[in-house]
């Protein structure tokens, strides 16, 4: 099956941490010169989590099978994604048999990428680009922008 070649820009902040927070995310299909952002609001959350909706909120549009590189500032979602297998077949539980931080979000990020919303039961390929922060990395900087006007407009 032909896989669609998706690129996902995200961004997370809160004021406070935990304290009220914003996402944002930008989707590009690659190729098809579409691009679509999307940000949302949080009433507590921490700058980890935040950063982790974004994703799943982007993940959440897609329902036919994709590529995903996924560009992110936070290494916190580039180890999510790498250890996304370990993390689901060690019942989201660390070396210690403590649960995971955020295992919540991490289920539902497992969920979305191995299918429970795509055709015929196919799954994502999931990879990671980190990107510096706050560098002028265009995309960045407007999913950063995304998340703070959302902290601004509800947290008022």
């Amino acid at each position: 099956m032909k896989r669609w070649e998706i690129e996902i820009t995200t961004d997370g902040a809160c004021s406070g941490n935990p304290g009220p927070g914003g996402w944002g995310a930008i989707l590009e299909l690659q190729n098809k010169n579409y691009s679509k952002e999307f940000s949302g609001y949080l009433e507590s959350t921490t700058n980890v989590r935040a950063e982790i909706t974004a994703l799943i909120e982007a993940l959440e549009k897609i329902t036919m099978p994709g590529f995903i590189k996924v560009r992110t500032d936070c290494m916190a979602v580039c180890n999510a994604i790498a250890t996304l297998d370990e993390a689901h077949d060690s019942g989201w539980k660390t070396k210690t048999g403590a649960n995971r931080a955020n295992k919540d979000l991490l289920q539902k990020l497992y969920d979305l990428v191995k299918g429970s919303k795509l055709k015929d039961g196919e799954s994502h390929v999931l990879v990671y680009e980190h990107v510096k922060g706050h560098s002028g990395d265009e995309r960045n900087e407007r999913c950063d922008k995304l998340a703070k006007q959302q902290i601004k407009i509800h947290a008022a």
